[in-house]
């Protein structure tokens, strides 16, 4: 797969102003983009979430699918509403802009066939922090932090590093940068090219 780089690159104020119109307010914005449902883990986000500083507020952009009923249901319940911005489904153009506010973007997946939002995020210059399972490790190289999944409290103090840790921050993002630049679209085509010539 490839990633596109920003169109628009915002400037350090832009993103800011940008975090502080999504989030209604100042704090830490910590992204996750994918549709709500059981396999992207966002229940153990949610857990973290509770775990942490209030200025942290967790932005979920994607529709509804399986699980998610349990996910809104945990959102009422542990009194989270003020906590839990759902954006819904939003267009490329917006889920730029979306990427480049967010001070941290947080993909927990229990499995992936690729995940392509890390490369998004990564592109967009967010440090990363993601799952040690699946495909994640093989896409983000050394260029994320790793959680265990099934630990909210890991993902919680990873959250944290990313975040607080400036010398990290600026070392997950620049490693980040040129980790998506390593996957483009002409090298996903000339890889599938190479395939078909395989075969023939």
């Amino acid at each position: 797969m490839g990633v596109d780089p920003p169109a628009v690159v915002l400037s350090p104020e832009e993103r800011l102003r940008e975090r502080a119109r999504i989030l209604g307010g100042e704090g830490e914005m910590v992204l996750s983009v994918g549709v709500l449902q059981t396999r992207k883990n966002t229940l153990n986000m949610l857990k973290a979430l509770k775990t942490l500083p209030a200025k942290y507020k967790l932005v979920l952009s994607g529709g509804n699918g399986y699980g998610s009923e349990a996910i809104h249901e945990f959102i009422r319940t542990e009194s989270l509403s003020e906590r839990v911005k759902l954006l819904g489904y939003i267009d490329d153009a917006q889920l730029a802009r979306l990427y480049q506010a967010a001070s941290v973007f947080l993909f927990p997946s229990w499995e992936e066939g690729f995940g392509i939002p890390v490369l998004e995020a990564m592109a967009g210059g967010v440090p990363v922090v993601t799952s040690n399972v699946s495909s994640m490790p093989e896409v983000s190289g050394e260029a994320a932090l790793y959680v265990d999944p099934h630990d909210p409290a890991d993902i919680a103090r990873k959250v944290v590093q990313a975040v607080e840790d400036s010398a990290l921050r600026a070392s997950l993002v620049q490693k980040g940068l040129a980790r998506a630049g390593e996957f483009t679209w002409r090298r996903t085509a000339e890889a599938t090219l190479a395939v078909y010539d395989e075969i023939l």
